[in-house]
């Protein structure tokens, strides 16, 4: 997704992007508002994140590029593709409890959302825990 517009400082870091409501675009945004396609200003992000998690998709990746801001916005795989990576994943934590987000991305050719994604999957399933913090922690894959 490509959109130019304003880009306020306080839209990164991507950890505040999804609670953080602003019209990066004020003429398309009020376009869409008199056609009915918002229910309200600065939803959009928010939104997506709600639409995606409910059909099981990996959460939207951010970079910023100047002032420029792009969103990779994936579908989920299929169930075999999802379950190589989950193998994957719980392959490198068995070989090394203390790996971080980051090294399984770089491992596995995913981003550290991605992994998020798998890993989140894996604990609610409880499948695995996280002990401790991100750099110090470890973790422990649950034989069921």
């Amino acid at each position: 997704m490509l959109q130019f517009g304003k880009n306020p400082q306080k839209f990164f870091p991507r950890a505040r992007v999804r609670n953080t409501h602003f019209s990066r675009n004020p003429k398309i945004a009020a376009y869409m508002h008199e056609y009915r396609l918002v229910k309200e200003f600065g939803e959009g992000v928010d939104r997506m994140y709600r639409e995606m998690e409910k059909a099981g998709c990996p959460a939207p990746e951010y970079r910023q590029n100047g002032f420029m801001v792009y969103a990779t916005i994936r579908q989920h795989g299929s169930t075999v593709s999802t379950e190589k990576t989950t193998e994957k994943i719980l392959g490198f934590i068995s070989e090394n409890p203390k790996v971080t987000t980051e090294e399984l991305a770089r491992l596995c050719g995913l981003t550290p959302d991605g992994v998020y994604y798998h890993t989140k999957r894996l604990r609610e399933k409880g499948l695995l825990i996280r002990e401790g913090g991100r750099k110090e922690g470890y973790w422990i894959i649950i034989k069921k």
